[in-house]
């Protein structure tokens, strides 16, 4: 079988050891998904148990794609040094927003393109009122520096279309990741058939009580996708 089209969103960690937690989902499915997403909220629960972001990472040890979510928006002094930080314990995938600005202005810093995932689209309501007005200004952003990928929500499939039509266009490579499968209301596969790469997928598999018995239930919305 091959790999789903899946990013598992390791979240949300409820109750019970947050390392053990981790490294028993990642057993279960590091063979069926493409990757994880780690946020903010699973290092904070992380941190209150005393683990570090570097035992975390060797829960992950042998994953291909580690994608870092911890919304980074900030001065371009300040996102350049926390992905320094991350990269030096093992992390090489960041999320960032670029509706701050300075963005070109972190890889003249000598952060890589190649490991920058910009926010083009968010999956929840509330992203309609700012950035999903300028998605197509994010993505030729994106195209222009080179990045590794976007972000657009699973649940606006317009978007993800438009933004494949620019990027097969320009001939980029730059991919889409989605989140908002599931508990978000996007159904499985919804994204892929719009013209993306990748779907985030967290509670849906992450909430159940058999994980990789989800992720084989959800395998055959991906056939053909």
């Amino acid at each position: 079988m091959h790999r789903l089209p899946v990013i598992l969103a390791l979240d949300p960690f409820t109750s019970g050891d947050p390392l053990e937690w981790v490294g028993g989902i990642v057993d279960e499915t590091r063979d069926l998904v493409s990757g994880y997403k780690i946020g903010l909220l699973l290092a904070l629960r992380l941190l209150e148990k005393g683990y570090s972001l570097r035992d975390l990472a060797g829960k992950l040890s042998g994953v291909e794609l580690v994608v870092v979510d911890f919304k980074l928006a900030d001065i371009p002094d300040i996102v350049a040094s926390v992905i320094d930080i991350l990269g030096g314990h093992g992390y090489g995938k960041f999320i960032v927003h670029p509706f701050t600005g300075g963005l070109r202005e972190l890889v003249e810093r000598g952060v890589d393109p190649g490991d920058l995932i910009l926010v083009a689209s968010m999956s929840h309501r509330g992203s309609t009122e700012f950035i999903d007005k300028h998605w197509r200004d994010f993505v030729e952003l994106a195209l222009d520096i080179g990045v590794w990928g976007v972000v657009i929500g699973a649940n606006k499939p317009g978007i993800i279309a438009g933004a494949r039509r620019l990027i097969d266009e320009r001939g980029g490579g730059v991919k889409i990741l989605s989140p908002g499968v599931g508990a978000q209301g996007a159904e499985p596969s919804t994204a892929i058939k719009s013209g993306g790469d990748y779907e985030i997928i967290g509670r849906m598999v992450t909430g159940s009580s058999n994980p990789r018995g989800k992720l084989l239930e959800l395998a055959e919305a991906y056939q053909g996708g």
